[in-house]
């Protein structure tokens, strides 16, 4: 309704200009790169991190197929101690990054929260940091949830002969519209209420399902009774 339709708070008295409203623009990320107002991240190296450094406890790492449409997968999520974290800092994540699978899964991503902040990027992935209230990192993880990025994501890193496979280049080139300052403020100010309650929601579920898989087993074998 508001970056698609056009129908945000105020576009009663907005003109548009050239099919933007006065005051957006369009542009792509590596433009927000140049500018020093982005930053992207590569995983570590395979060398850097290897299957053997993982443990059962930790600190929680994302890889690709922890990478849902915008939010966490939980499955098979793996753990490195603090001796690796320390070695390898600069891929600790912070709440507002966005991490994309480098293969295979390239149209998804996952907004990172407040629950996921200091944990580690894997070597399959890729961050995106915005390091000014100018980038939205909100705003940009509702457009990358739109079908029509999904399939330019697919096109770019597509190759029919290997598996899909994303680069910072591909991170680069991604269009982007920038709404006027006030309207992003608007939209991070609702969206992140939204986006809390559905981390909450996802919380409340895992612990539901984890009290399920403890119970459920003891009132089959008739260990508990109803």
């Amino acid at each position: 309704e508001w970056f698609v339709r056009l129908r945000f708070s105020g576009h009663e008295h907005t003109r548009i200009v050239n099919g933007l409203p006065e005051g957006w623009k369009k542009c792509h990320i590596g433009d927000f790169v140049e500018k020093g107002i982005v930053d992207i991240q590569t995983g570590p190296f395979g060398t850097q991190l290897k299957a053997s450094d993982y443990t059962e406890e930790g600190t929680p790492v994302i890889n690709v197929r922890n990478i849902g449409y915008g939010d966490l997968r939980r499955d098979k999520l793996e753990y490195v101690p603090e001796d690796i974290v320390d070695r390898l800092s600069v891929h600790l994540l912070r709440e507002g990054d966005i991490v994309f699978g480098r293969k295979g899964a390239v149209d998804r991503h996952i907004l990172i929260s407040n629950s996921q902040n200091g944990w580690m990027q894997g070597s399959d992935c890729i961050r995106l940091r915005s390091l000014s209230d100018e980038v939205c990192p909100v705003l940009l993880t509702f457009a990358f949830r739109e079908p029509s990025h999904h399939e330019w994501m697919l096109i770019q890193c597509g190759n029919k002969a290997t598996m899909a496979s994303l680069n910072q280049g591909v991170i680069s080139r991604i269009p982007a519209i920038v709404p006027s300052k006030i309207i992003q403020d608007e939209f991070r100010s609702f969206a992140t209420d939204c986006l809390d309650q559905m981390t909450n929601l996802a919380l409340q579920n895992q612990k539901l399902r984890t009290a399920r898989d403890l119970l459920l087993p003891k009132l089959m074998s008739g260990e508990l009774t109803i």
